[in-house]
């Protein structure tokens, strides 16, 4: 892993341990990314989530100015501070519209019952990228028990490989700068049983290619 991304990885952890509150860890860890991306997947997934999850729990606000997927940083006014920021966020299509979700994209397979067209909180709806028909009745049908997550998790990942385009295109879009959140159903109150979490993990993957190539090139 190298010197550079041994204190990455220290980095990741200080920022999870202080929740973002000591800011440029993230500089070394926005830079660590960049270098690993390619050669490191797992150090530079892991430095992704841990930014996703100090931004989703502050509300942190700024753009990503780096064109590239990683906890970009931004010069503030007070020295020393760093502002964080990844643009791709997941929610239930029902939560609050906040002014810092950018494209709301709905990824349930089907669209929510009773919502009028004048109503939908969301700016594009793709349902190839929610669970197939027969998985979804897997999880959601009466009368049997739901398929365990693992099993769930396994079906989900192997449909998607479909939708590779997909996927690579709005990792770019993220790469470039654009914040996307992923919504899902009303019902899914658990994020890290339901299908937005492992879509994150798939275009998170994507990102980490670009950001190795970015590196590369």
């Amino acid at each position: 892993m190298g010197q550079l991304g041994a204190a990455a990885l220290g980095a990741a952890d200080e920022v999870d341990r202080l929740k973002c509150k000591v800011r440029p860890a993230f500089a070394l860890a926005g830079l660590a990314v960049a270098l690993n991306g390619k050669h490191d997947r797992l150090l530079s997934l892991r430095l992704i989530r841990t930014a996703n999850r100090a931004y989703q729990a502050l509300g942190a606000k700024g753009s990503n100015r780096l064109g590239i997927a990683t906890p970009a940083v931004k010069a503030s006014r007070t020295p020393g501070d760093i502002e964080c920021r990844v643009p791709l966020k997941t929610k239930r299509w029902n939560d609050p519209v906040e002014p810092d979700d950018g494209y709301r994209l709905l990824v349930t397979r089907y669209r929510p019952r009773g919502v009028a067209k004048a109503n939908e909180a969301w700016d594009e709806w793709q349902p190839k990228l929610g669970p197939s028909t027969k998985l979804h009745a897997a999880v959601y049908a009466e009368g049997h028990s739901p398929v365990p997550w693992p099993v769930y998790r396994k079906s989900y990942l192997a449909e998607q490989r479909a939708n590779t385009d997909l996927i690579d295109s709005l990792a770019k879009r993220v790469a470039a700068g654009e914040t996307i959140t992923l919504l899902c159903s009303s019902a899914c109150t658990r994020e890290s049983r339901c299908h937005r979490s492992l879509l994150r993990e798939l275009i998170e993957a994507r990102l980490s290619d670009h950001a190795g190539a970015a590196a590369d090139g």
